[in-house]
């Protein structure tokens, strides 16, 4: 008897196991499960922009190296002037502002070395901000925001041609050029 009881406490106890392993299994399956931490490396980018400056004739019209010639007609009386603007603009995407000079060197217009028609360089800021223009002066001191910018004013350059009453002038086909240059400023 005390081994037939024995034999149902090792029963009992193996059943006991056996139930509660399965009921243990079931609790784990419940529980959250961790995970080791995963990695994602995302890589963008934002590409700059260098400054690109824009040049307008006065019907807004964008000019190329191909097509930037100022044509003038000269009136039949004995005194005129005659002028052509030029717009300047800019476009850029610039993590920090920067500031720059655009000069303007002129020649006076040629027929040859007996007859040149003097030239004058005016510019005008429009009122921006950005612009700076010394009195008389040749050049565009600008400040280029940061961020995206687009066809943002500098100014106007007009190219004037003035032909006083006592100035005497062959006729015939006038030449001249000026140069554009830019600077920029640390």
């Amino acid at each position: 008897m005390v081994s037939a009881m024995m034999n149902i406490r090792r029963y009992l106890l193996i059943l006991s196991l056996l139930f509660m392993l399965p009921l243990s299994l079931v609790a784990v399956e419940d529980m959250p499960r961790t995970f080791s931490p995963a990695v994602v490396k995302m890589v963008g980018t934002i590409s700059p922009r260098d400054i690109e400056i824009v040049v307008t004739n006065e019907a807004d019209l964008e000019l190329t190296s191909d097509d930037a010639v100022m044509e003038f007609i000269f009136p039949s009386q004995e005194q005129w002037e005659v002028s052509q603007s030029l717009n300047f603009y800019y476009s850029s995407h610039l993590a920090i502002e920067k500031k720059g000079t655009l000069s303007f060197q002129v020649d006076d217009l040629n027929l040859d070395k007996n007859n040149s028609l003097r030239i004058s360089l005016e510019l005008y800021n429009n009122n921006n901000a950005n612009t700076r223009v010394e009195p008389n002066g040749s050049s565009f001191f600008v400040t280029f925001k940061e961020g995206v910018q687009n066809r943002t004013p500098i100014g106007t350059l007009t190219v004037k041609i003035r032909k006083n009453a006592s100035d005497i002038y062959s006729a015939g086909m006038y030449r001249g050029f000026f140069s554009m240059n830019y600077t920029e400023m640390n």
